[in-house]
């Protein structure tokens, strides 16, 4: 089993292959300034559907926020659920700039709203289960950190199976 999984990693996906992929990894590298003008110059493409703007608009959110420039990201969220409004992580994303500033109720609502869209959405489960914890609510909160981590458990092979070109 661990020579599989071994396997699948070392036959992962080679590098960024668009101003989309390098703007993600520029995020993961921690390079937020130059992951947001790549993004920006993703949002030009002209085969960028209301899906991928999206997503687009999310990513360049979070490039945001690690900048400090909350309201901004709050906006690229805004379009992002604007172009799909089944936009899960844009939604945990505005989510999480209302934690943030403490206003839980908001938190809430937006972590519910994500979860009424995927059922399956760790993160929101977590988020969800973190704002619960702040206002006092244990049980519900220990209730959605479990699903969170059950989900996580079940997925992590899943995720680590798709990044391998086939």
């Amino acid at each position: 089993m661990l020579s599989t999984i071994v396997d699948l990693w070392r036959k992962r996906r080679p590098g960024p292959a668009g101003p989309f992929e390098e703007g993600v990894a520029a995020i993961e590298a921690g390079r937020y300034q130059e992951a947001y003008h790549l993004l920006t110059r993703a949002l030009h493409d002209p085969a960028a559907d209301a899906v991928l703007a999206a997503g687009i608009y999310n990513k360049r959110g979070v490039a945001l926020v690690h900048q400090g420039r909350h309201e901004e990201a709050s906006a690229d969220f805004a379009a992002a659920i604007a172009s799909d409004p089944a936009c899960t992580s844009a939604i945990v994303n505005v989510g999480n700039l209302a934690l943030e500033r403490g206003d839980l109720e908001t938190a809430v609502e937006r972590y519910e709203a994500a979860l009424r869209i995927d059922e399956e959405c760790a993160l929101a489960h977590h988020n969800l289960g973190t704002a619960y914890r702040r206002m006092g609510r244990r049980a519900e909160s220990v209730a959605h950190l479990k699903a969170a981590d059950k989900i996580r458990s079940r997925t992590w092979f899943v995720r680590l199976r798709d990044r391998t070109p086939r």
